[in-house]
């Protein structure tokens, strides 16, 4: 299993991950259940989190691209 690089986001202080594709991999890794893959838009840095109450995964994926 390879290690994951992350770092402290700048804009909000919690773990973001460089790539969407690590912070995928790092949901499977931790059951995925409930976790959203999102990325900040402060810093553009990619973080795991509980999705926001009537917000799609559609929603989710414009912000991204």
């Amino acid at each position: 299993m390879r290690q994951v690089p992350y770092s402290t986001c700048t804009g909000c202080g919690r773990r973001g991950y460089y790539t969407r594709h690590d912070a995928r991999t790092i949901r499977r890794r931790l059951g995925g259940d409930g976790l959203t893959v999102y990325v900040c838009h402060i810093s553009g840095a990619w973080h795991l989190g509980h999705p926001q109450p009537g917000k799609s995964r559609d929603d989710y994926r414009k912000e991204a691209r």
